[in-house]
């Protein structure tokens, strides 16, 4: 998994170059206000507080590539493809720390992740298909 000291110098233009990204302000978001870039609902987002350090990564699997979802998880070091689904999800993660359902059509798990649990992550998984949304975010601005 990505060190989070390489985590903090990712930039979404560098991740999907071939995209036009947008400029982006965030309010409260995980109770902070936020920057960064945008390609739909993938983005990658800095703290005004730490504006120089990415804090959070989106990650919208139907706008995206299969090429570039590829190369965005070989980045972050996990082994996530366009066809995750749940058993996938279970056998490369264990059992998520946290379920949730925002909408009728799909679940968000959340996984606590890195060598001290540095990242917390979501994946949304279809309730008939493969995964919708990643997101992680450094455990630093988690609300909880």
């Amino acid at each position: 998994m990505i060190e989070p000291s390489a985590f903090h110098k990712l930039r979404l233009r560098y991740l999907i170059p071939h995209r036009k990204t947008d400029r982006a302000w965030f309010t409260s978001y995980l109770g902070h206000y936020w920057f960064g870039q945008t390609y739909y609902f993938t983005d990658v987002l800095q703290p005004v507080s730490s504006p120089s350090a990415t804090h959070s990564l989106s990650v919208e699997f139907d706008r995206l590539s299969d090429e570039e979802v590829a190369d965005i998880f070989h980045t972050l070091g996990l082994p996530v493809e366009k066809s995750l689904g749940y058993d996938d999800m279970v056998t490369l993660f264990g059992q998520p720390s946290r379920v949730e359902e925002y909408l009728n059509d799909r679940k968000t798990f959340e996984y606590k992740m890195g060598k001290t649990q540095d990242y917390i992550v979501h994946f949304t998984l279809l309730n008939d298909g493969p995964i919708a949304f990643f997101n992680m975010h450094t455990a630093r601005f988690n609300p909880d």
